[in-house]
């Protein structure tokens, strides 16, 4: 059972915001709300509607063992959080290059990326009708509309082809951006030093893990703080900025000192008792199924989509996945959406983000059904 004294400060916080409808069903965008560097751990903290997530990723010269904590309002969620293997997708920005080399160089690079999984798409300074079946676009700054968080968060790295010395990318500084890397035109006379640049870039940047911490585990209107530690001591901490439930008393009387009538309090107490109570029990039984499972830790990943690179393809088309099957040390599987508009269902129930599967369950993505052992 939960503590009663709990609900007293929780039903007064849903008072105040069913009687500022304005701060409460406000929609809250997708946005990262910091980002950190250090001792070889990078992070990125992002927040929306899915709640709070944070992008992980460990450099050659981080600590071996490291552990997250998740904190919100100083409670202990890091039970709760989920983990799945991060989204990582690669493009590539040509500048001051002329069309034929343009077309020559992506597919050279394609060769080389060929194993990652991933649609590797191409934008330029310039129109390019030489090679359009390789997805070149222009003009160059259409991949912040297709990499914009609406359309949802992936790890994104930018490789720059430069056909003029020393003109870096010119949008290095978008949030978006996990990392790029500068590749000279005449890198690709070296074959052999173009593939080690590639690959050492890629790899570096395409491992660590996503965790997700849900609303109902981490509400918004509270304030969240992620220590990175090793050896028991935090090496790196990031967190929002939202004030945290401590103030709540201050605003409680902010609210009532207003010209709110009594009856009006009651009856919003009355559907906020209600709705806390049902909230309660839901949590509570959810809590002690997702106890049950052990959440283990990601062993590989399947992908499923269009295109003959993929584990599982869903037919010909423009290369891009559509549905990521993640695999755990424990022998558990969850399939998460990476195309937006796409039908995955499980056992005839749409997914949303993502679920957890079985061997036995019926998964549906795009045309096609699948089982997955």
């Amino acid at each position: 059972m939960g503590r009663p004294s709990n609900l007293i400060p929780c039903l007064l916080l849903a008072i105040l915001a069913l009687a500022q409808p304005s701060l409460a069903q406000e929609p809250v965008p997708s946005r990262i709300v910091a980002s950190e560097f250090r001792e070889g751990v990078q992070v990125k903290l992002l927040e929306g509607p899915f709640g709070r997530m944070l992008d992980l990723n460990l450099s050659a010269e981080a600590p071996e063992d490291i552990d997250l904590q998740f904190l919100v309002a100083e409670r202990n969620i890091t039970d709760a959080v989920e983990l799945s293997p991060p989204f990582v997708e690669t493009v590539y920005a040509f500048t001051g290059l002329e069309p034929a080399a343009v077309c020559r160089m992506k597919l050279q690079l394609d060769t080389f990326l060929a194993l990652s999984g991933q649609p590797n798409l191409a934008y330029s300074d310039q129109p390019n009708e030489l090679c359009g079946d390789l997805g070149v676009k222009a003009p160059l700054s259409a991949w912040r509309e297709d990499f914009a968080l609406a359309a949802g968060y992936r790890r994104l790295l930018v490789l720059h082809i430069s056909g003029q010395a020393d003109a870096p990318f010119p949008y290095t500084g978008e949030p978006v951006v996990w990392a790029h890397l500068e590749l000279p035109a005449g890198f690709f006379a070296d074959g052999g030093r173009l593939l080690e640049e590639v690959t050492a870039f890629t790899e570096a940047n395409r491992g660590g893990v996503w965790a997700l911490a849900r609303p109902e585990i981490a509400p918004l209107a509270q304030g969240l703080r992620v220590d990175v530690i090793s050896d028991g001591t935090a090496i790196l901490s990031i967190g929002t900025g939202v004030a945290e439930a401590s103030g709540w008393l201050e605003r409680i009387q902010a609210v009532w000192s207003g010209r709110a009538s009594v009856l009006v309090y009651a009856l919003l107490a009355a559907v906020s008792l209600g709705l806390l109570l049902a909230l309660w029990w839901g949590l509570r039984r959810r809590r002690k199924a997702k106890d049950a499972l052990d959440q283990g830790k990601p062993l590989r990943a399947i992908t499923v989509g269009y295109g003959p690179d993929k584990d599982y393809s869903l037919g010909e088309g423009e290369a891009r996945d559509v549905a990521l099957v993640a695999v755990y040390d424990n022998g558990r599987m969850r399939v998460i959406r990476k195309a937006p508009g796409e039908r995955i269902t499980v056992n005839g129930k749409d997914v949303g983000e993502g679920a957890w599967i079985t061997g036995s369950d019926k998964v549906a993505i795009g045309p096609k059904q699948f089982q997955f052992r």
